[in-house]
């Protein structure tokens, strides 16, 4: 399996869906690469899937900045213009909200997580401590989410 990690945020909500059952959360992320006059902007197409898409899927928000690592496929696409594109698409196997804690308070201050089942279903976290490390802000603000 290859391994891709980026950072980026995130182009517009999450859209929750279910495919055979199974929830899955797709999102887009801006991840920028190269600096100078060579700085291009990529375009990922994230797929979150399972318990981690139904526990996270109200924190992926419109510009909330994050770290997510998983395995990264390639694919072609028709511009409305008729030509030929290509894109990046990740299913993603780790997701990290990052930024300060003052915008991880602001985004996520009125969304009080649930930590019911979050252990029997398999969910492990870690803590980063360049972010906020208050038990309400668990899912929204320093969890790293690995399947």
């Amino acid at each position: 399996m290859n391994t891709f990690t980026a950072t980026g945020r995130l182009a517009s909500d999450a859209n929750l869906s279910k495919a055979s059952g199974t929830s899955v959360s797709n999102f887009r992320i801006a991840s920028e690469a190269g600096y100078g006059k060579h700085q291009k902007t990529l375009w990922i197409d994230c797929s979150l899937w399972g318990p981690k898409a139904d526990a996270l899927h109200q924190y992926l928000l419109k510009s909330k900045h994050v770290l997510i690592s998983g395995e990264l496929t390639t694919k072609d696409y028709k511009r409305k213009d008729g030509t030929q594109g290509h894109g990046f698409s990740l299913t993603v196997d780790r997701i990290e909200f990052i930024g300060t804690k003052k915008y991880l308070e602001d985004v996520s201050h009125d969304k009080k997580p649930s930590y019911q089942n979050h252990e029997s279903q398999g969910l492990e976290s870690k803590k980063n401590h360049n972010v906020s490390s208050e038990p309400a802000e668990a899912l929204s603000g320093d969890t790293i989410w690995n399947r």
